[in-house]
This record gives structure tokens, sequence and C-alpha cells, in this order.
């Protein structure tokens, strides 16, 4: 079994995830994810392989356009492709002197239960990795994601820029070359708004239709 997580972020009051894994009768219950009155989430454990699933948002059956949608005779349904995961090694090698890090589930009575005859550390520890661990760990990632903004994530010496829209086509492809972007919003000074966003793809069209038209 994978363990599988399932989001729905378009807001409600109460939503159930529905699915062939539930033989379409029982419903899993979402709850919001910390920091987010509108995103709700759940982790399933699937088989590998093809699943079909719905949200069911106070009452109303839903689908979420924004995932993966597959259509056939039983009509709409998100569709989610579950896939075998890698082997997790079971055993860590720890060499003597070295420190040892702290992994969730391994504390220190582990590693007296672990210890040799003489007190140094053994060559091999057996540590365990349980489905709980996974669980315990993902939820964790995602309350420390929701105690941060998006713009937290721009380093320190990052540029944000606009070009102006009546710029040269010449004129805009250096100034990307040289800041080293391939995407870049245009801005309209007269209506003060950004009027488009300009990409690497767009100089490829506009040089085809010059070569070709």
């Amino acid at each position: 079994m994978v363990h599988t997580h399932f989001v729905w972020s378009h807001g409600g009051n109460q939503v159930f995830l529905c699915g062939d894994f539930t033989g379409w009768i029982r419903y899993h219950q979402m709850v919001t994810v910390e920091g987010s009155l509108t995103t709700f989430m759940t982790i399933c454990d699937l088989p590998p392989g093809l699943h079909k699933f719905k949200f069911f948002v106070d009452g109303v059956w839903r689908i979420d356009e924004m995932q993966p949608i597959v259509e056939d005779e039983y009509g709409v349904n998100n569709v989610v492709v579950v896939e075998q995961p890698a082997l997790i090694p079971q055993i860590y090698s720890i060499n003597d002197g070295q420190s040892i890090m702290h992994i969730d589930g391994y504390n220190g009575r582990n590693h007296a239960d672990g210890a040799s005859p003489s007190g140094s550390v053994p060559n091999e520890l057996e540590v365990e990795i349980t489905g709980d661990d996974i669980e315990t760990t993902t939820r964790r990632l995602f309350k420390h994601f929701s105690t941060y903004k998006v713009y937290d994530l721009i380093p320190d010496s990052g540029k944000v820029f606009a070009l102006d829209d009546n710029m040269t086509v010449e004129e805009a492809f250096l100034v990307m070359h040289e800041e080293g972007v391939a995407v870049a919003p245009l801005w309209n000074a007269a209506n003060i708004q950004i009027s488009g966003v300009l990409t690497a793809s767009d100089f490829i069209m506009f040089l085809i239709e010059v070569l070709f038209y």
C-alpha cells in the first residue's frame, strides 16, 4: 500500500473523499490544512494502479478541474495513478566515532538496546520506518509549509522586474538574456497594470513567423 495525498483547495464547510478504493460507498473526511480556510487534505493507503475519485463538498459531488480527469461510461471523475514506491533501505551503516542522525521513531532507548556488549556503537543498526512515521513526518512538513508565504522563498539576491511593453523585440530579448530569465511580465505605463507575459517561446514563435511566412 502507498500513502497517497488528496487535496481539495476550493473551499467548503465539509469535504469528503470518495472513490473506487472506498467502493464508492465510504467517505474519507478531509481536514483543513493549518493556516488555510479553503484547502482540505487527507491521506489514504492505496495499492499501485489507477484510481478514480470525487469530492463530496457540502452535499454536492464535485471534481477538481485542476487535477487529472477521466470521462467514461460511468461519468466524469478525477483520477490518480499510484506508482510502486522504491524500496526503502532498512539497515543504516554507522561507523564507530560518528554521530547518529536523529530519525523519527529512533530514540535513546533504541540506541541502548542496539549497543554492543562493549558499549560501542554497532556497525549496523536496524531502523524500521513505519507508515505512521511517514504520515507524522508528512503532517509536520505541511504544518511547516503553512506557516510561510511564497514571498519567503525569494532569495535575498533575487530580482523582480518588468519590461515596458513599448520596448522593441530586440531590447526585450537582450534584457532577458542578460538577466538569465525565461519569463518576464510586460508593464503598460499608460494603464498602470501588467498587460501580459513574455516568454522564451514567444521569441521562437516570432522567429518562425519571420522565417517562414
